[in-house]
């Protein structure tokens, strides 16, 4: 009895520590996607002046562990004239 306590307990402990694992990295990735919206934001300020876009989705290389070549990437829709994009960052590049 003793020793189905001790595995139980070590199971439990387990199951909580890869619980809080997933809790961080969630974090961790809104933190990401947050900087990826404001460096988004502030390209299309920059190139894109005068237009109006909407940002749909941002993704990070993690998402895409088979591509590997951005930080991350972010689907843009211009609201003008409707028209759809992908933009990249890699730090590396920028």
């Amino acid at each position: 009895m003793k020793r189905l306590s001790y595995i139980l307990g070590g199971l439990i402990s387990v199951f909580l520590l890869v619980l809080l694992g997933m809790q961080l990295n969630s974090n961790l990735k809104k933190n990401e996607q947050e900087k990826a919206q404001v460096k988004t934001e502030q390209y299309l300020a920059e190139n894109f002046q005068g237009e109006k876009f909407e940002i749909r989705d941002i993704s990070s290389s993690t998402d895409f562990k088979h591509y590997g070549y951005f930080e991350h990437e972010a689907t843009v829709r211009n609201k003008e004239i409707g028209e759809t994009f992908t933009l990249y960052y890699d730090k590396n590049m920028d």
